[in-house]
């Protein structure tokens, strides 16, 4: 599909791993499995050489990585969020970062020290499109190739799939063949070496240790001020069944974090904030530089749930504006709507856009928001961002009320009458500390959806 036969021998992972193959896969074992794939790969062969065009390679790096895993690895698939960006979200993303690089320091994306990061690649599709989006450039193009884009994966399949996917585009682009050197091999949410204002912990060379290289593309990246975090981070928060065995691996330095901001802010009487996408905004706030822009695009919890009522006072403190394209088609909210038919990735969960712009000097903050026609569907959503704008997007300023809502603001305050349960009081040692009715309360009858 991509022409280059050279990769696993070429590659600095890809050689760590054919010399694990070379050693332990053989005889008897490797005949065995190969045969039994072969109807598989003789079908990507035989799909691979009719595509002709960028478009109808990325469809196809779509079954691969987003129907292969699923079956191959359900479990995983499910845990790591494996699934497809659409490009017309990739590429609003992409567009509507570059406006408000430009319009808040006064600089784009290919310009020199904006160091960009993609910390869940996937296929690679946010830097594909990026690499796209710097055509015609090609002297900048190329030193932000080599020296400024960024890129994180944690599994085997889509890291392959990420490095030959950009280093093609970038040949197809620019008619010279490079290596992608800063692609790392690494669970991001790990890294917090980087992370210093926050976190003290060294992790040490083990880190990403599958290569010599590997190790060393993490350090770069480490050692860098990053300008802009963009990608589609994984949006797992709980298993399906109990049980599947297949929780949520815990991420210490990052969970602290949580525990110390988000959770600590909420009035939530059961705070749960260690899905995956809070883990990534958590890690993302504290490793963008001080101006600089977070885009994700994630579950839409954050926008109105109670739980996160922590997470938008901090950000509301921490960002100087925060653009909001609001997609949803939450099945849960609505069960009129179709995962399939409304939702822009066929899922149950609702999703939204992000934008969150860090400015040393800023005083005050905006919350833009906007939020798509509920039954629109995913095709009219897609074909809305093809040609959407971020301020038209996000029409809507917000002023949240003083507790921490953006959407459903309190039309009464109650601030100052006294509360039938709190946390304070439950927690309290003395009665004389007491500052709510009943000094006792539970969750109580709660089936956690067990069958």
């Amino acid at each position: 599909m991509f022409g280059n036969d050279d990769f696993h021998r070429d590659n600095n992972v890809a050689k760590a791993l054919y010399e694990l193959e070379r050693r332990f896969f053989r005889g008897d074992v490797k005949q065995r499995t190969l045969h039994a794939f072969e109807p598989y790969y003789a079908a990507i062969r035989s799909t691979a050489a009719l595509i002709q065009s960028h478009s109808e390679k990325q469809g196809f790096l779509k079954a691969i990585y987003e129907n292969f895993y699923k079956v191959y690895n359900p479990k995983a698939a499910d845990r790591l969020g494996v699934v497809y960006t659409p490009n017309e979200i990739v590429r609003f993303m992409v567009q509507s970062a570059d406006w408000l690089c430009e319009k808040h320091f006064g600089k784009n994306l290919i310009d020199r020290n904006v160091e960009i990061l993609d910390p869940a690649t996937g296929t690679g599709t946010f830097i594909v499109e990026l690499l796209e989006h710097f055509r015609g450039r090609p002297a900048k193009m190329k030193y932000k190739f080599l020296n400024e884009l960024h890129a994180n994966e944690v599994a085997i399949l889509p890291y392959y799939v990420a490095n030959l996917n950009i280093e093609a585009t970038y040949a197809a682009i620019t008619g010279e063949y490079a290596e992608f050197p800063n692609l790392c091999l690494v669970d991001t949410l790990d890294n917090t070496d980087a992370l210093a204002t926050h976190v003290g912990q060294h992790f040490g060379d083990l880190l990403g240790g599958i290569s010599t290289e590997n190790v060393e593309r993490i350090g770069r990246q480490n050692s860098r001020k990053i300008s802009v975090i963009i990608g589609n981070p994984p949006y797992n928060a709980n298993q399906r069944n109990e049980n599947d065995n297949n929780k949520n691996r815990e991420y210490p330095e990052i969970d602290r974090r949580i525990k110390a901001t988000y959770i600590k802010e909420s009035t939530a009487q059961k705070t749960k904030l260690y899905d995956m996408y809070s883990r990534f905004f958590r890690w993302a706030a504290d490793r963008i530089d001080h101006d600089g822009i977070v885009a994700f695009v994630t579950n839409r919890g954050f926008v109105d749930k109670r739980n996160f009522d922590g997470f938008r006072k901090l950000a509301a403190r921490d960002f100087s504006d925060i653009y909001v394209v609001d997609l949803g088609a939450d099945v849960r909210d609505n069960p009129k709507l179709s995962g399939t038919m409304h939702n822009v990735f066929g899922i149950r969960i609702g999703v939204a856009i992000s934008f969150l712009v860090k400015r040393r000097n800023a005083t005050g903050n905006r919350i833009h928001y906007g939020r798509r026609p509920e039954f629109e569907t995913r095709e009219e959503k897609l074909a809305f961002l093809h040609t959407a704008t971020l301020d038209k997007a996000a029409p809507e300023l917000i002023r949240p009320d003083a507790h921490s809502n953006w959407l459903d603001l309190a039309t009464s305050d109650s601030t100052g009458l006294l509360p039938l349960v709190a946390k304070a009081t439950k927690g309290a040692k003395s009665r004389s500390e007491d500052a709510a009715i009943f000094r006792l309360f539970s969750l109580g009858i709660a089936t956690n959806r067990d069958d």
